[in-house]
């Protein structure tokens, strides 16, 4: 498998990424709703709106916090 970060990719692989990451936390958040985890619930799907609020401002201007965030 090949890793890139985020600025070496495409900008529709920056989305499907973002998106797979939303979507993960909303299916985490609904397993935590049948646990009864409201706390978690409410977390997981706060993030995951916030991931796609997000995910419109891909382009290079946008990458500077995601990069960093990456960096290692």
């Amino acid at each position: 498998m090949e890793f890139r970060r985020p600025a070496e990719m495409k900008l529709v692989e920056r989305s499907s990424l973002l998106e797979t990451v939303a979507d993960a936390l909303e299916t985490s958040a609904y397993e935590a709703e049948e646990q009864c985890d409201a706390a978690f619930l409410q977390n997981a799907m706060c993030i995951a709106s916030t991931i796609r609020g997000m995910a419109g401002n891909l382009g290079a201007d946008g990458l500077a916090a995601v990069s960093g965030a990456w960096s290692g």
